[in-house]
């Protein structure tokens, strides 16, 4: 046993080997010559920034949980670790920024607990091998994973999630991108109701969801912003089986910029996707809530199975001397008026200096700006 032990330890190098002989003493597996070396562990290779591993924990008696987490980087990784118990409650989680992360945590109950480890950084690029040991026994959970390439800015991917059972489920995504791109994920039950969402900012996010029905649920990943242009491959990875997906009926809006001033170009980018064979009505307003501002930009009926994304250019004009915030909100209802979905977005107007104080109606500017803005046929 401890000559397959020490040929399973050499594998990883004298730096990593070093990691698990310290979890091993930590864990108490080798504090006498009568206890045999047999730590709880797992590996698995290949592992991209922003995914992650998921494992079952058995704990068979009341005490000590202990599970540590690295990677195979040179002393830089980001590495996040998180502990759930056997209700899908996460109890503690550590982010360790140096290859390697770990928890002790004193569990009352007996069970099958759930650890997460997440590359949310692998230093100088590539992919990482992701090892765990445990004081406690360690299985790796199914893991599956879905790649969409060649997606624009404002776009998004959509991914069916097989779940059989209650169960805490995992979702990860991540771009390609150079640790800018913000991506915004969003988990959706099997009757398309919205359970959990995450926004991340550095070509990550993730979604830790106790779901207790089992069906088809769905998950969007959104990239609102590809950092410095181009496309992004956006990838997603969790622990219940993962088929593409078509969309959902859903709309969404973005801005070029946060602020504008006297002479700016607000240019605005809207997503919209209905794939039902009835007709939707897109509605589009521009508000200024702290003056009471409301101004509709558009409403227009539009066929079904339309999927598009539009930019809209506004040349911004002078909008008085005191700045204020400007919300684009935007809507589309089916033939009733319900909503079918929603989204909205802000932007601050930002009077430029030396320009001669003017009194002016921001209603009547506002509609002048938006004046003669059409839909593309």
């Amino acid at each position: 046993m401890k000559e397959a032990v020490e040929k399973k330890l050499s594998s990883y190098g004298i730096h990593n080997w070093m990691k698990v002989l310290i979890a091993l003493i930590t864990s108490g597996l080798l504090l006498g010559s009568g206890v045999a070396v047999a730590a709880a562990m797992v590996d698995l290779p290949n592992i991209e920034e922003g995914d992650a591993v998921w494992c079952d924990v058995t704990v068979v008696s009341s005490g000590l949980v202990s599970v540590h987490a690295w990677t195979n980087g040179s002393g830089y990784d980001n590495l996040e670790l998180f502990l759930y118990d056997p209700t899908g409650s996460e109890l503690t989680s550590d982010l360790g920024s140096s290859d390697e992360a770990s928890i002790d945590y004193s569990a009352s109950i007996t069970g099958t607990y759930k650890v997460k480890a997440v590359l949310t950084e692998a230093y100088g690029g590539g992919t990482r091998s992701i090892s765990l040991s445990s004081n406690c026994a360690l299985s790796l959970c199914r893991k599956y994973k879905k790649a969409v390439a060649d997606i624009e800015q404002g776009n998004a991917i959509w991914v069916d999630l097989a779940v059989d059972q209650a169960q805490l489920v995992f979702v990860n995504s991540w771009t390609n991108g150079s640790g800018y791109d913000d991506l915004e994920l969003l988990l959706y039950d099997p009757a398309g109701n919205e359970l959990a969402s995450e926004w991340g900012s550095s070509d990550i996010a993730g979604i830790d969801y106790s779901v207790s029905t089992p069906g088809t649920y769905k998950i969007k990943a959104y990239l609102s912003e590809a950092y410095g242009g181009g496309t992004r491959t956006i990838s997603v990875s969790s622990n219940c089986p993962l088929e593409q997906g078509g969309p959902p009926t859903s709309v969404s809006l973005i801005t070029d910029k946060l602020v504008y001033s006297l002479g700016d170009t607000m240019t605005t980018t809207v997503t919209i996707c209905s794939p039902s064979q009835t007709n939707v009505t897109f509605q589009w307003y521009w508000l200024v809530p702290q003056l009471n501002v409301s101004c509709p930009v558009l409403s227009v009926q539009l066929p079904g199975g339309y999927d598009n994304t539009i930019n809209f250019s506004f040349a911004i004009s002078y909008l008085g001397p005191t700045p204020f915030g400007n919300t684009f909100y935007v809507q589309l209802l089916d033939a009733s008026g319900t909503i079918l979905d929603a989204d909205s977005t802000w932007s601050v107007y930002s009077p430029r200096a030396g320009i001669q104080e003017q009194d002016v109606d921001i209603t009547d500017e506002i509609t002048s700006i938006i004046e003669g803005v059409e839909f593309p046929s």
